[in-house]
């Protein structure tokens, strides 16, 4: 790994930097985009068993998180929609009320009004 060589099996060709060896297979699979296993047969299946468990557990993770931001994303929908119950709602019904307000107060108090 130190030294991005495998002399034993692969003589005098230097590997990729981004390759890396390593005996976790958690952190291989938590680490990597691409794992590529080179191990011997007699213990292929227990390790596919091993990456099935890990996978398993990262995709109800994922779903789990998932959820967790759907909700969010419904919480801040309502969150407008109430803002915008409360706040812009009045204001549109005061803006378009406006003249007729002032209207009937003109009107209400113009004979009291002397100029």
């Amino acid at each position: 790994n130190n030294n991005n060589l495998n002399s034993k099996y692969l003589p005098n060709i230097k590997l990729n930097k981004n390759i890396k060896a390593t005996a976790d297979l958690k952190y291989a699979l938590i680490n990597s985009d691409i794992v590529v296993f080179s191990i011997p047969s007699n213990i292929l299946r227990q390790i596919a068993e091993q990456t099935k468990n890990l996978i398993q557990k990262n995709i109800e993770l994922s779903e789990k998180i998932r959820i967790s931001l759907e909700k969010q994303r419904q919480i801040r929908r309502w969150t407008l929609i109430i803002t915008l119950i409360i706040v812009v709602l009045p204001l549109i019904v005061t803006v378009i009320s406006l003249p007729w307000m002032i209207k009937t107060i003109q009107s209400y108090y113009s004979g009291l009004l002397i100029i």
